[in-house]
Parts: C-alpha cells; sequence; structure tokens
C-alpha cells in the first residue's frame, strides 16, 4: 500500500452526490463525497454513505493539511486563476 502525507494535499471538500445502482431502473443512492486534489493535480473521490464521516476525514485532513484550501474550485475564469495560485510548490 501507498500512502500520501499531508503535505502533498493542496485542497479538500465534500459535497452530495449520486451513487447509480444497476437494475434499478434509473434510481441512485444519495452519498456523499469527500474530494482531494494533491500536488501536481492530481484528483481522488473517496465516497461515503453518511455525510457525517465525511465530515469527521475532512476534519482529520485539515489537522494535518492546514494550508490546504477547504473549499470546492471555482468554475469558468476563476477556476483558472485559482488553480494557477495554488500551483506554487
Amino acid at each position: 500500500a501507498k500512502y500520501l502525507p499531508y503535505t502533498a494535499v493542496r485542497q479538500a471538500w465534500i459535497q452530495s452526490s449520486l451513487l447509480p445502482v444497476t437494475g434499478t431502473c434509473g434510481k441512485a443512492l444519495p452519498v456523499t463525497v469527500l474530494r482531494l486534489r494533491y500536488k501536481g493535480n492530481y484528483y481522488q473521490t473517496f465516497t461515503f454513505e453518511k455525510q457525517v464521516n465525511a465530515q469527521k476525514a475532512l476534519e482529520i485532513i485539515r489537522e494535518g493539511a492546514p494550508d490546504a484550501v477547504f473549499a470546492p474550485e471555482p468554475v469558468g475564469d476563476q477556476r483558472t486563476a485559482f488553480l494557477a495560485s495554488l500551483t506554487t510548490d
């Protein structure tokens, strides 16, 4: 197994999402996802059944990586400027 140090985390946030369930006529289960952006603009998504568990994981990451941004990415032109501001390594 490989581990990623907290110092590599650049951004983290949680958001509501849906997990498609096959064979149920388009039904989907509500879930909460924790999105992480790492050094080098790599992303990882972790899926949680309960939002409280995603919040706990986010708090642990916040303690280990206090300099990371804990908000979703902006969109459009704001996203470009935002990502450029985070690429200082």
